[in-house]
């Protein structure tokens, strides 16, 4: 299996989340629930998106949300009453990415927590009435990049630059190049795993004001069917082989891509 490696990395943030259905989920657990991890999430919970540039998954209905977030702030746990979200990002522009296996391993073990958690909490409070456990109904992975001047992109007009795929001539249009572009795909994943959702946006970086394009990939599942480990490697390999595809080749060089053997 080949393993794509850039010398430079627009990747942000990896999120890798599991939609259920738990009947009895209400506020007070997300309280409950944050008991039982302070060690590894010790910073307060907040309901809204902590030091961020530009919050993810924003096109998802606006519910309640609490995030948990560790002490060097690479890891964050995103709950809702019918979601679990384990998230790794960049803090400092310095960071270095975490190999996807690793983020994977953590999110991993901190969903098995999470159920073993709710079992528990059953077991303990819902003794005399019908208690439902955690039903899965859907897998999710998201890579968001963010790409600014170092990497080539500076404004709109860059746009075409970085994606092959948007590379037309302008020059012709009567009203020159658009100002503003954003781009909303969807794609079906081979085997019926699923869909892969492409969005590409300019945005700020609220930390510093810096304008940045935002591309964001995300593969769902349309179930829960597929054996867990068997769909996250194989929706993996969908989202980084998109990204790398929809890239121009002059750019790929200048990031320094070339695809390893692993």
């Amino acid at each position: 299996m080949l393993k794509a490696s850039f010398e430079k990395v627009p990747l942000t943030e990896v999120i890798c989340g599991i939609t259920f259905n738990a009947a009895e989920f209400s506020s007070v657990h997300f309280g409950l629930y944050w008991q039982t991890i302070q060690e590894r999430f010790p910073l307060p919970p907040t309901d809204t998106y902590p030091i961020g540039e530009v919050p993810v998954l924003a096109l998802t209905p606006k519910l309640r949300r609490v995030w948990f977030r560790s002490k060097d702030q690479h890891q964050f746990i995103q709950l809702q009453a019918d979601k679990f979200l384990y998230n790794w990002r960049k803090s400092t522009a310095t960071d270095q990415y975490t190999e996807f296996r690793d983020v994977y391993q953590g999110f991993q073990h901190e969903w098995r927590y999470f159920q073993k958690w709710w079992t528990d909490l059953a077991q303990q409070h819902f003794v005399d009435t019908p208690f439902n456990a955690l039903e899965v109904a859907q897998y999710e992975l998201t890579y968001l990049n963010h790409i600014d001047s170092s990497m080539g992109w500076s404004s709109s007009e860059d746009t075409q630059k970085i994606f092959g795929f948007l590379a037309w001539d302008w020059s012709s249009f009567p009203l020159g190049h658009p100002k503003t572009q954003q781009i909303n795909l969807e794609f079906a994943i081979p085997e019926h795993m699923g869909m892969l959702s492409l969005v590409i946006t300019p945005g700020v970086r609220t930390d510093d004001n810096f304008p940045v394009l935002i591309c964001e990939l995300t593969a769902r599942s349309f179930d829960a069917s597929q054996p867990f480990d068997q769909w996250f490697h194989f929706a993996h390999q969908s989202v980084v082989q998109s990204f790398v595809n929809l890239l121009q080749e002059d750019i790929k060089e200048a990031w320094g891509f070339k695809w390893l053997d692993q």
